[in-house]
């Protein structure tokens, strides 16, 4: 949750003012994940809670509870005001049942429903009649003309039946285990954007989201941690600017934007290797090292210094392993020693951490004084440059 937490908070800050943002989950945490929303862009800023019919079945159902087979979209827009921010409605076509509302056909063949006229002045009345929406039934009754070729759909609500996973079969299929159907992010960038607007997904996976925004005549962003994620989209989208640079020309309301980038921050192809990432924050941080099977990675400053996980934040889960070996034999020898002293010096560093994992660990500690610090390379040493082989 602090994960998500810090990353929606982000986010919002790089939203347009006209923007929204829809995030996906899945019943274990679309509750939480909805209070985090409502806090940080506002309760008046929600705008559905989209029903995705994902599935066509689950394992629970008939055993232990109700078949599961839907995930949960929840979309913001960054102004609460609803004149400010970017909705297109989407249309989905109309059902058979609702054709067959379509009886009656004019002299040349267009085929239309009525509708009660209701209380509607005369002026009104002619007006329908010059624009020959006017239909008087056999026994005499007015009534609206409704025109099948001028009808655009249905408006689609917060319940999504229509759209399947992607087809292991299907020729879109990458493999990627999340992989979402072009259909879903057709459905969302078509409603909260128009062209030439830009798309950021931050979690890409597969690519869909960019794939989609580049067939729709949007600018893209994404973002991955995965490098995985990072081949399948490059791939995916070459296959795509190669696909729309052999149609026709485009007419300029259609431009397509096929030209991409891919770029390395925050030094991802170091911290893919943690052995070479441990090697290189003690090379630059200055950190007498200390031999394989220490409990500490090094000394700095007569502080000893632990490396927490360097490809994630790190988090109380992640002091498990540091509490249980620790030299509790000399901290009993040296607060015998010196009692108002602390046993240990230590600085733990890490590529962001949960807000309370100092006080996690002097809480579980509680009988040891600790001087503890924590350095966190993204936010204290953020400058921090690594020297590595190309």
């Amino acid at each position: 949750m602090q994960f998500m937490y810090e990353r929606l908070i982000l986010m919002r800050e790089l939203l347009s003012d006209r923007g929204s943002i829809f995030l996906h989950c899945d019943w274990r945490k679309s509750h939480h994940l909805r209070l985090i929303m409502d806090e940080i862009f506002g309760v008046s800023s929600f705008r559905a809670s989209i029903s995705w019919r994902a599935m066509t079945s689950s394992g629970y159902k008939g055993k232990s509870s109700l078949g599961r087979s839907h995930a949960d979209i929840l979309y913001y827009s960054k102004s609460s005001n609803l004149e400010e921010f970017t909705y297109n409605p989407y249309y989905l076509p109309l059902t058979q049942n609702m054709l067959d509302r379509y009886i009656h056909k004019d002299p040349d063949g267009r085929k239309f429903k009525d509708s009660n006229l209701g209380d509607v002045s005369e002026e009104t009345i002619e007006q329908l009649r010059r624009n020959n929406l006017l239909y008087i039934t056999s026994n005499g009754t007015p009534r609206i003309k409704h025109y099948l070729d001028e009808a655009k759909g249905v408006i689609a609500d917060d319940v999504w039946t229509d759209i399947n996973t992607t087809n292991s079969q299907s020729n879109l299929q990458t493999g990627y285990p999340t992989q979402k159907p072009e259909e879903l992010l057709e459905r969302i960038i078509s409603i909260a954007s128009n062209k030439n607007d830009l798309v950021f997904d931050c979690f890409m996976g597969s690519g869909t989201t960019q794939a989609v925004a580049m067939k729709l005549g949007r600018r893209f962003l994404g973002a991955d941690i995965n490098l995985g994620a990072i081949q399948i989209t490059t791939k995916r989208l070459l296959g795509i600017v190669k696909e729309l640079r052999g149609q026709t020309t485009l007419a300029d309301e259609e431009v397509k934007y096929t030209g991409f980038e891919v770029y390395n921050v925050n030094n991802y192809d170091v911290f893919r290797n943690p052995v070479e990432a441990k090697a290189l924050i003690i090379d630059a941080l200055g950190i007498q090292a200390f031999s394989e099977g220490n409990i500490y990675d090094g000394e700095l400053d007569g502080r000893m210094v632990k490396i927490m996980p360097i490809n994630r934040i790190a988090t109380k889960a992640d002091l498990k392993g540091l509490i249980d070996n620790l030299p509790y034999k000399t901290f009993e020898t040296r607060k015998a020693s010196s009692p108002t002293e602390p046993v240990e010096r230590l600085t733990l560093v890490c590529m962001g951490h949960e807000p309370d994992l100092k006080a996690t660990l002097e809480q579980e500690l509680s009988g040891y004084k600790l001087d503890i610090e924590i350095v966190d390379l993204l936010r204290d040493r953020s400058d921090l440059r690594f020297k590595h082989e190309a």
